[in-house]
């Protein structure tokens, strides 16, 4: 026996068997691309002399990491992190920590102190 998402389908389709009509209910699954989603992003800081943004992160939650993944994939923008604690785990089931995360996905990153090469141009 075929389970209907609602009693509206239930009807319709009772409706076109009685009239012996030829169809299928959900026959086939159909993919699709959901079109892009402009969206806008505030870096914590910039550094005009080196242009390098630097996002300043106590929690690294999985929303801020697809974001970020994103922000690389259609922008030539250089964002770096400044973790609290590179060290901790992005979820208490995994063993990756926030530089693990960084390192695999090729972001650069520092534990609490910016680097004076971020911020400042070598002569």
């Amino acid at each position: 026996m075929v389970k209907y998402r609602s009693k509206f389908e239930k009807e319709i389709i009772s409706k076109l068997k009685n009239k012996k009509i030829k169809f299928f209910y959900e026959h086939e699954r159909i993919k699709f691309v959901q079109p892009s989603i402009l969206r806008a992003y505030t870096p914590d800081l910039y550094f005009p002399n080196t242009n390098v943004y630097v996002e300043l992160k106590g929690r690294f939650k999985l929303s801020d990491r697809k974001k970020h993944l994103w922000l690389r994939d259609s922008t030539k923008h250089d964002i770096r992190f400044c973790f609290q604690n590179e060290r901790v785990k992005i979820s208490k089931s995994s063993k990756t920590t926030y530089a693990d995360w960084c390192i695999k996905n090729n972001f650069k990153f520092c534990n609490k102190i910016i680097p004076k090469d971020w911020m400042i141009k070598k002569c």
